[in-house]
């Protein structure tokens, strides 16, 4: 260990140094780095090399290893490697889902105890917008709760991120999800910044809390209601993953919910759970009864479409008649000038299917590639429309337009692999997501990901990778 001045070059950062690292994180986090992930680690690493405390990568980690104070210095490494993606109402079909089924359930069942309860862990939280979300949501569903005992607690492995969610000051980019009345009802404008009312902030409990190391039979997280762990484990490696979704499930109360991130799924890690399903969003529910045939496919992985929030009803239908007509008009059209509307156009389909109006949006949208045969947004939400509606020979068709369009579409490669694991076609599904991951193995891993204001490049290719792992397993 060195006394003076920063480290201007560290050593090589061997596959051997890299190894000891990944193999400590995983222990300490869950957090599972693979190799093509091994720069950023190497990055982290170097922000606590230039301290100028370590001669090499391998004295940082006996460190670590052996020093009275190596959980301080855990800690702070923890902090670099764990800074999320995080804005209010996220995912929106996820919030429709807890508004209009989800929290009115449990609100019926709770009525007549003489103590009425309603309790929700958000894991995973990052700087707080996911359970102060939760709290707002609580607060429009049923604005009269005084004489209900409610509890939000959140919890996060990284302290930093917990100390700015309590402050509650966010950036006007936080609040894109949110309808601008709920931004004027529970936010004070502050210079730049936005700032959270107390009447929300007090709504939340935060504390720091490690989904690996950490005990689950505290009682802030016992008889749960709802478990939000949204776009966290897909930084885990499968038997991580298995273990704490056993441990949720220990948690939550009979009937409780359990909401994954839309490119999580479990698929082939429990069948406990009961899939329920809603336009755009899949949600998984206790019960006695384990899952059927249908839950073990995985999910659709399609994200919110971003136009705020969204309220359909818990059902996807399209008639005989409509389902007919889309299989005989699934060909691809011959190119056309671009309409002078079609974004307005487009926009109006997009609505329509946040809406759950899914005919009139399908109207819509072959209307607008009729018009314009390389308008890949519309072939895309065409493709998610389908697939709700199970036409995966022509959700396949349109996510094919797509990358017809744009060879770098990941999000359309993504699908394709996702109905193809649907379909049990494994070798497609692999190859699938071996696209995906060549894609994104490129980006920048905060680059958000085409189609979509909700996926950055590393969540999408962590997904990926789960997914190849999965795959793998099953062809074993």
């Amino acid at each position: 260990m060195r006394d003076t001045g920063p480290m201007e070059h560290p050593a090589k950062f061997s596959d051997d140094d890299f190894i000891l690292f990944r193999d400590l994180l995983s222990q300490e986090t869950g957090i599972y780095f693979s190799h093509d992930r091994k720069q950023h680690l190497q990055m982290a690493l170097d922000e606590r090399l230039s301290q100028g405390r370590y001669e090499s990568y391998r004295e940082y980690y006996h460190f670590i290893q052996s020093h009275p104070k190596r959980q301080e210095e855990v800690r702070h490494l923890i902090e670099l490697i764990t800074v999320g993606e995080t804005s209010f109402f996220r995912n929106g079909p996820h919030f429709a889902a807890l508004m209009n089924t989800v929290l009115p359930e449990i609100m019926e069942r709770e009525k007549n105890k003489p103590r009425k309860t309603i309790r929700i862990w958000s894991a995973g939280c990052s700087r707080g917008s996911e359970p102060y979300s939760i709290a707002i949501a609580l607060k429009e569903t049923a604005p009269s709760l005084h004489d209900w005992d409610i509890s939000i607690f959140a919890t996060d492995i990284n302290q930093r991120v917990l100390d700015l969610a309590r402050d509650g000051f966010y950036a006007l980019r936080d609040l894109s999800h949110m309808p601008e009345e709920y931004i004027r009802r529970y936010f004070h404008k502050n210079d730049q910044h936005y700032q959270l009312v107390d009447q929300i902030k007090k709504c939340v409990k935060f504390g720091c809390h490690n989904l690996v190391k950490s005990s689950f039979r505290i009682p802030e997280l016992r008889d749960l209601d709802i478990i939000f762990c949204r776009n966290v484990t897909i930084y885990f490696d499968l038997q991580t993953t298995k273990r704490i979704v056993e441990q949720f499930y220990d948690c939550l109360n009979d009937g409780g919910y359990l909401f994954i991130g839309h490119a999580e799924t479990l698929w082939q890690i429990t069948d406990k759970y009961a899939l329920m399903e809603f336009p755009q969003a899949y949600i998984y529910k206790k019960t006695k009864e384990r899952m059927e045939t249908k839950s073990l496919s995985p999910f659709a992985g399609v994200p919110e479409i971003p136009l705020g929030i969204v309220r359909p009803e818990p059902t996807i239908s399209i008639s005989p008649e409509k389902k007919n007509r889309i299989c005989k008009d699934a060909d691809l059209r011959k190119p056309f000038a671009a309409h002078p509307q079609a974004k307005t156009r487009l926009a109006q389909a997009t609505l329509l299917a946040n809406q759950a109006q899914y005919e009139e949006a399908i109207r819509q949208l072959e209307g607008i590639v009729k018009d314009d045969s390389l308008c890949q947004e519309a072939y895309y939400l065409l493709g998610v429309l389908y697939y709700n509606a199970g036409l995966y020979d022509q959700a396949v068709a349109q996510f094919r337009k797509v990358i017809y369009i744009d060879h770098g579409a990941a999000l359309a490669y993504f699908n394709l692999g996702n109905i193809y694991l649907h379909q049990k076609k494994m070798s497609s599904a692999q190859k699938e997501f071996e696209n995906v991951r060549r894609l994104l193995e490129k980006r920048r891993p905060e680059e958000m990901v085409e189609f979509s204001n909700d996926f950055i490049a590393d969540y999408l290719l962590r997904a990926c990778e789960n997914n190849l792992a999965k795959i793998a397993k099953s062809l074993v």
